[in-house]
Formats: structure tokens, C-alpha cells, sequence
């Protein structure tokens, strides 16, 4: 809220949304040529909770335009041991993570190594492959349609260096809007990763937004660094 009333530009170091393939994705998702979105996974290997998911969250939010979350369900390894008080010290393994958007949507977190990204929707799916070499759409037979052969893909930018020119566009002209981030999704993201460590903290069952406490945090701590 601070950051709209002040008309403040500000970007998030999740870069993929800013990657020509996964724009591609989206455009592909959005067009209707897999019918309505059911689940989305996202495959980032045994990895930590800070360090890597915000760009899992990331890309099931950009992927989804879902911006209201009925519930978080999640297991992270060892979270128990670094509780105390508000504060989980630590950086956690995320084993898996169910979040369930309130237009139906249901967004998965699995890890199974590769980076992938997959969105089934009822007459098709749409899948982009170790982080973005290739894309390949199916349809409800299971017969390809589509893969990176077929699409004109010549990236101008990486998506680090597109989320930085957004952002100087913006500041030069003034308009926070343009970037291909706002700041309600960032918000959304870091309240997904706590309510994921929240449910493990609670035996792994669903957990709503409204549960996590404000003063509840998670330091990313690992070894002596932080994410």
C-alpha cells in the first residue's frame, strides 16, 4: 500500500516472468488453446524455501493471473528445529507445496529436479523445460502441437536485464505501472512461502493467508548467509 500511495517504481529479482519463453507460455495459456487452467507445476529440484521458490511462487502467479489463495499446504524439511517465538532462522527444504487459488486453480510445487514448468489445463497443456530451452504445447489427446521449432523466439534481453530496463522506464517517465510486476504479487509471493513453512509447522495441513501472523518471519538463514 505505501509503495502505490508514494507512486514508487520497484521491480523483483524473479526474472523469468520478464524471459521471452515464458511470456511466450502465458501468451500460448492466455489465448484459450488449452482450454481453462486446472494445475500448475512448477519442478525445481530439493531446493530452499527463500532462495529458490519465490521464483516458483512466481511463475504460478504469472502463469495463473490468480491473485486470491484459498489455501497453502505444504512440507519443508527440518523447519521445527530453528522455531522459536516468530522466527523460523533457517532456510528450509521445500519438499512439496499445494496452494489453491480461489477461482479453482491449483498450483503444485514438486521436487523433481529438471526446472520445469508445466500448465495442464482441459484440453491441452503447456510445458517449458529446463528453465527455458525449449516449449512444447500438447493437446487433450497428448499429441504435440507446438514446440520451440514452430515459435519466433529471438530474445532482445535477458530477463534480469528486462526487469531492470522496465524499471529505469518507469522511474524516467514516471508511470510504476509498466513494469511486468506489481506490487500486490510481490506481496501475494512472500505470503505464499510463509504459509507453506506455516503448514509444515503445523503437520503439513491447509493453511489460509489470513493465519500467518504478521510478526511471523523466515531469515532464509544458510550457513552465514542469507537468501
Amino acid at each position: 500500500v505505501t509503495v502505490e500511495m508514494n507512486n514508487v517504481a520497484l521491480t523483483y529479482g524473479t526474472t523469468r516472468r520478464f524471459m521471452d519463453i515464458f511470456k511466450k507460455a502465458k501468451e500460448i495459456v492466455c489465448s484459450g488453446d488449452i482450454g481453462d487452467i486446472v494445475e500448475i507445476t512448477v519442478e525445481f529440484g530439493e531446493s530452499m524455501l527463500m532462495w529458490d521458490h519465490p521464483h516458483s511462487v512466481d511463475l504460478l502467479i504469472f502463469i495463473s493471473n490468480s491473485y486470491k489463495v484459498d489455501s497453502v499446504q505444504g512440507t519443508c524439511r527440518d523447519s521445527n528445529s530453528s522455531f522459536k517465538g516468530n522466527l523460523l532462522d533457517d532456510d528450509p527444504i521445500v519438499e512439496k507445496a499445494y496452494i489453491k487459488f480461489e477461482d479453482g486453480v491449483t498450483g503444485i510445487i514438486e521436487s523433481r529436479p529438471g526446472k520445469n514448468l508445466r500448465v495442464q489445463g482441459t484440453h491441452g497443456t503447456v510445458t517449458v523445460l529446463n528453465n527455458g530451452s525449449n516449449l512444447i504445447v500438447h493437446n487433450k489427446n497428448g499429441e504435440k502441437t507446438i514446440d520451440l521449432s514452430d515459435i519466433d523466439i529471438s530474445p532482445s534481453m535477458s530477463g534480469r536485464e528486462r526487469a531492470f530496463h522496465e524499471l529505469e522506464q518507469a522511474i524516467y517517465n514516471n508511470t510504476p505501472e509498466i513494469t511486468s510486476i506489481q506490487p500486490n504479487e510481490i506481496e501475494l509471493n512472500q505470503n505464499i512461502l510463509l504459509g507453506i513453512v506455516l503448514s509444515s509447522l503445523n503437520g503439513g495441513f491447509p493453511v489460509a493467508l489470513s493465519d500467518v501472523d504478521d510478526k511471523f518471519a523466515v531469515s532464509g538463514k544458510f550457513g552465514h548467509l542469507y537468501a
